[in-house]
């Protein structure tokens, strides 16, 4: 999976990002499109970001709320 070093200065430092994979991605959107077209819009972005900033080792923190 491609990864890329990014500058966040706000935050004093770099964080990795990490493409998802299909299973990831599918668990993303699952989160945000629900049953009867009730979705949850709220933090698109920053849930998206959650996913794919990574570690050294190329893994991610995310935990599912």
């Amino acid at each position: 999976l491609t990864t890329e070093v990014v500058p966040v200065p706000e935050w004093g430092g770099e964080i990795i990002l990490r493409t998802l994979t299909a299973s990831e991605r599918d668990a993303y959107e699952a989160s945000i499109f629900k049953p009867g077209g009730k979705s949850d819009y709220q933090n698109l972005r920053s849930k998206l970001l959650a996913r794919c900033i990574v570690d050294d080792k190329g893994k991610t923190r995310y935990a599912s709320a």
